[in-house]
């Protein structure tokens, strides 16, 4: 099913997967749906496979929020916004408030799309080779960091990685990336996809509320990449979250 028959999802976060192996994305040439800008970026990029991921991450963006808004992917348009926040749609063509968020990390991406709600979406290949203590003692909370002290040594990436998705997740659905000081911040999230994330201590000056969860990504990425999504919600708030691939064939 491609982009374009699948209903939007007005009651829930859709999720939607881009995988582009390397050996694919360096074949990606520049592509029309790409503005100037987009164009100029990924021409300044000399790797070619990154080059071609981030091209394809692109359209692959740009297919789906036209898609939604019922208009060509090129003639898709976003609001300017300051260097470190996250895009938004450009408001006079966006009259349902779709928002959205967009994280990659190896050979895959992911787009979060909700109506009317901050998103935040974030995706990692998890490396065991990461210094994952060094990480976690200069950007986890204390409390944070004792959930983590207090797994099993076999579960600690594990343990790492949910924390720091959720994290990311929040601090994007911010808008602020991670600018703010990230020690200063807490999340709390169990150690199994499908946990139900809380914000326990937020952003300085951050009045909002959050709803989050670890997502249940296909089987395919369960043993390589964790993933956290989160909106804007009441603390009673649930959605939905459903997952669906993309592939350049729907572009």
């Amino acid at each position: 099913m491609t982009v374009a028959q699948q209903e939007p999802d007005q009651s829930g976060v859709a999720l939607w997967l881009m995988h582009l192996p390397a050996a694919e994305a360096v074949t990606w040439p520049t592509h029309p749906y790409l503005s100037a800008l987009e164009s100029a970026r990924a021409q300044s990029l000399p790797d070619p496979a990154a080059r071609g991921f981030y091209t394809a991450s692109v359209v692959f963006r740009r297919t789906v929020l036209g898609a939604l808004l019922n208009l060509p992917p090129a003639e898709v348009c976003f609001e300017p916004v300051p260097r470190g926040h996250k895009p938004c749609l450009a408001r006079h063509q966006n009259p349902a408030d779709w928002q959205f968020n967009l994280s990659h990390s190896g050979e895959y991406a992911v787009l979060a799309v909700v109506q009317g709600r901050a998103v935040g979406i974030d995706l990692e290949r998890m490396r065991g080779a990461v210094n994952w203590r060094g990480v976690a003692q200069t950007a986890f909370s204390p409390s944070e960091q004792k959930a983590l002290l207090a797994a099993a040594p076999v579960q600690k990436l594990e343990v790492f990685y949910h924390l720091w998705t959720a994290k990311e997740a929040y601090f994007k659905a911010c808008g602020v990336g991670l600018g703010a000081p990230l020690e200063a911040v807490a999340v709390a999230v169990g150690n199994v996809a499908g946990a139900e994330i809380r914000v326990v201590q937020p952003i300085p000056g951050d009045v909002k509320q959050w709803w989050g969860q670890s997502v249940i990504l296909p089987a395919a990425l369960q043993a390589q990449y964790r993933a956290a999504v989160i909106v804007q919600a009441a603390p009673t708030g649930r959605f939905s979250i459903s997952v669906q691939r993309w592939t350049p064939a729907d572009c």
